[in-house]
């Protein structure tokens, strides 16, 4: 009968234990749930602040059909006729225009490859972000001049900024 008596005794005890042990396991985390909360409200709040301001530092520009969010101090640097001009140029006068860079060029329209170059840089000519002369040979054989207008000085300068600006604000995954 003792025996019957301990193994009630302690078969209460577990079962105290146990729904105790229940108890706290649901008061407990949403506790340490409010806890943290609470020990992150000035954080959180001052993040989430933030969010409206840092939107408003975006914008987004189109090159070459291709939409880049940007920093918006440097959307502000290009005029209108600039992300006009941009926004409209082909995937490939965009690579000749990168190439011409801010020098002064001169081809020959004998050169092999020069139907296929020359409607990219009558594209870039009609875009103003270019000056393409096609004129009577020099004494070399030079018959193309081209050169970058003020407006395609500014364009070229922009486009660099903008390849640092996705470097610089790029995810960390795609850093390697």
């Amino acid at each position: 009968m003792r025996d019957d008596k301990n193994k009630e005794k302690k078969n209460g005890f577990f079962d105290y234990y146990k729904v105790t042990v229940s108890l706290i396991r649901v008061v407990i985390w949403p506790l340490i749930v409010l806890y943290f909360f609470l020990s992150l409200q000035a954080p959180l709040t001052a993040t989430i602040e933030q969010v409206p301001n840092i939107l408003s530092k975006t914008s987004y520009i189109t090159i070459s059909g291709v939409t880049l969010e940007i920093n918006q101090r440097l959307s502000d640097e290009a005029s209108p006729e600039l992300k006009l001009a941009l926004s409209e140029l082909s995937p490939e006068a965009l690579k000749e225009f990168v190439n011409t860079g801010q020098g002064d060029h001169m081809t020959k329209t004998s050169y092999l490859g020069f139907s296929t170059e020359k409607a990219k840089l009558e594209e870039l000519d009609k875009k103003g972000l270019i000056n393409l002369t096609i004129s009577e040979p020099d004494k070399e054989g030079y018959d193309v001049h081209y050169k970058a207008t003020e407006l395609g000085l500014k364009a070229y300068d922009f486009i660099l900024k903008v390849i640092i600006d996705q470097m610089l604000h790029a995810p960390p995954s795609t850093r390697h």
